[in-house]
């Protein structure tokens, strides 16, 4: 076996939301049930997200599925994050991907569970503004989906990454690496559209809801990459 390191809901209409948040960080965790080395990854983006600087960070946590064939099937596991992953394993010319890699801002990776070297990286760009300015609004749920318009300002050709996404999880994991051990996972991305926004900086993009979550659980987060994958711009929209 090859070696891999161990990383919307209410009445129809109208929902008021809380205040959006503009980031400079976009964390973004590539992790798995059934890897053991994970947790402590998970664990240390749960306590990033909670922490005074998470006005100014977004946490996303891409549940990878070459995990799943080892005795446990991550229920938050897709193929997409795996493919996503391997994207940035082209940008940074690395042999194989592995878990838990945590990539910041899309301009660097490190072990996802390596304090000191997160918090050095955050030290050096948490006060760094990025340059686009996204806004989400008049986010409407119908029967079977949940909508919010966007609009990015100051934009250049690029692309637009929309996450809807679970705050926290407890899962009960009963086989594989992490067997009889109760896992808590945050910020998991359920779904994800990608656009090219071109000349187009506005719009509408829609997602299946979750009836099994309850509204005050997710969230979703906009971010734009440029074509070698940094981050461009970055928020996140608590809904409620």
């Amino acid at each position: 076996m090859k070696k891999i390191i161990c990383i919307l809901f209410v009445a129809a209409g109208f929902v008021h939301t809380n205040a959006q948040e503009q980031a400079n960080v976009v964390l973004e965790l590539f992790t798995s049930q059934g890897c053991s080395s994970c947790p402590r990854a998970d664990q240390l983006l749960k306590k990033i997200a909670e922490s005074d600087q998470s006005d100014r960070i977004i946490t996303l946590a891409y549940h990878v599925d070459y995990w799943d064939r080892l005795g446990w099937k991550d229920p938050f596991s897709k193929q997409e994050h795996t493919e996503y992953q391997y994207k940035y394993g082209k940008k940074f010319r690395g042999n194989s991907i592995y878990t838990p890699q945590l990539v910041i801002n899309g301009d660097q990776h490190i072990v996802g569970s390596d304090v000191a070297a997160l918090h050095a990286s955050l030290n050096k760009i948490n006060t760094i503004p990025l340059p686009l300015e996204i806004k989400l609004t008049n986010v409407q749920k119908e029967t079977e989906k949940i909508s919010v318009d966007y609009k990015v300002k100051h934009g250049v050709q690029t692309l637009v990454s929309f996450a809807l996404v679970l705050k926290e999880n407890l899962t009960s994991v009963k086989r594989g690496e992490n067997r009889n051990r109760v896992l808590t996972n945050t910020h998991i991305v359920l779904d994800k559209k990608v656009i090219s926004i071109g000349n187009h900086y506005s719009g509408t993009i829609s997602f299946d809801t979750y009836p099994k979550y309850d509204f005050e659980d997710l969230e979703i987060v906009a971010y734009t990459q440029n074509n070698k994958l940094s981050v461009t711009g970055a928020t996140k929209l608590a809904l409620f």
